[in-house]
């Protein structure tokens, strides 16, 4: 019997909780040998069969991070296929302690989105440094390899990816919006606002928005506070934070998803995770208008907007006149190259063929 092929993951996430390389792994057991070595940071414990996940815990945050690395040095020096680092602070270590060693992938999967312009050129330039000192790297859209400046022949894409949804036939009497996704930083308040402006033109429209997620600085009670001075609890619910195995049910009833992050040069070029799973969940996409959203928002699934509240008022406005002519299976369609399996049959598993056999990706 032919011996497979092995692949090791690092990456600073437990296991399960970074989407992209659980799909990964998902997608590729079936060909090779896998290893991942993740963080444990408490979360509920998920596992796949035919994946071997060295789960690094302790209980201080000093001594984790210390046995991560520790763990990850041994499985390199076991491993002797190719090895995928998921960008973090520390990744250099590996090409300083194994300079020599083919085979190894920095891959980057988000630039630094802080509000704070200091602290996304420091991130930035901690990344470039580090790219540096790979081989091969793959990033998460040409977007982000433009932003680092990272070009050349050992540079792949590893585009961001959703799963298709089985959720089934749509409500078309009225709107219902959902947003999922973390309160910080995304001026989820103007999307309120925005529908107060809808609602005050079109009284006899009806419409419901679900928020799910959290904050951290007090975001949750500073919607509550607008929610509550224009007068819409009957329309607008905080739900808080759910866990990501419970939300179909939020998805099932909704017709549109609302893909709202600034429009800036730090999340330009950022693909938001939450566009495709929309898309591929059957939904309109209501989507401010960054760089990457425009790769794929169109008539077919949804409407650009931009990130004010007069703009999202119209935008729900637009999709009001669209909700009675469309399904959800066309809308899926429109992202049918964007599947998980897809991505890897046709990304990913070229790239890592290419670094077995030492080649560049292009």
């Amino acid at each position: 019997m032919l011996r497979r092929k092995k692949i090791l993951f690092i990456h600073k996430m437990q296991f399960g909780y970074l989407t992209d390389v659980y799909k990964w792994c998902q997608y590729l057991r079936d060909d090779y040998d896998i290893t991942v070595v993740s963080l444990n940071q408490s979360h509920e414990e998920i596992c796949m069969p035919g994946i071997n996940v060295v789960n690094v815990s302790a209980r201080t945050y000093l001594l984790r991070g210390i046995l991560f690395l520790w763990n990850s040095i041994v499985q390199i020096l076991k491993h002797k296929g190719v090895v995928f680092v998921v960008y973090f602070k520390e990744a250099y270590v590996f090409r300083l302690l194994f300079p020599f060693r083919e085979r190894m992938v920095l891959d980057i999967r988000t630039l630094s989105v802080s509000p704070q312009e200091e602290e996304r050129r420091a991130y930035d330039e901690r990344l470039k440094k580090c790219a540096s000192k790979y081989q091969y790297v793959t990033v998460i859209s040409n977007g982000v390899a433009n932003k680092l400046n990272l070009l050349g022949a050992n540079v792949g894409v590893i585009p961001l990816g959703a799963s298709r949804s089985p959720v089934g036939g749509m409500n078309k009497s009225y709107l219902h919006l959902v947003y999922v996704g973390t309160l910080f930083n995304r001026r989820i308040e103007e999307t309120i606002d925005g529908l107060a402006i809808f609602k005050q033109k079109n009284p006899n429209i009806l419409i419901k928005y679900d928020i799910i997620g959290s904050g951290i600085y007090g975001e949750k009670e500073l919607l509550q506070e607008r929610i509550n001075k224009f007068g819409i609890q009957d329309c607008v619910k905080l739900r808080g934070h759910i866990p990501h195995n419970k939300i179909t049910p939020y998805l099932e009833q909704a017709n549109v998803g609302v893909s709202y992050v600034p429009i800036t040069d730090y999340y330009d070029y950022q693909p938001p995770t939450k566009t495709y799973e929309y898309i591929l969940s059957g939904l309109l996409c209501l989507a401010t208008a960054t760089k990457s959203n425009e790769d794929i928002i169109n008539e077919d699934n949804g409407c650009l907007v931009e990130d004010n509240a007069e703009s999202f008022a119209k935008g729900l406005e637009v999709l009001m006149g669209r909700i009675e002519t469309i399904n959800r299976e066309n809308i899926k369609d429109s992202l049918s190259g964007a599947e998980w399996s897809e991505i890897v049959n046709k990304k990913l598993k070229p790239i890592i063929e290419n670094v077995y056999e030492g080649r560049s990706f292009v």
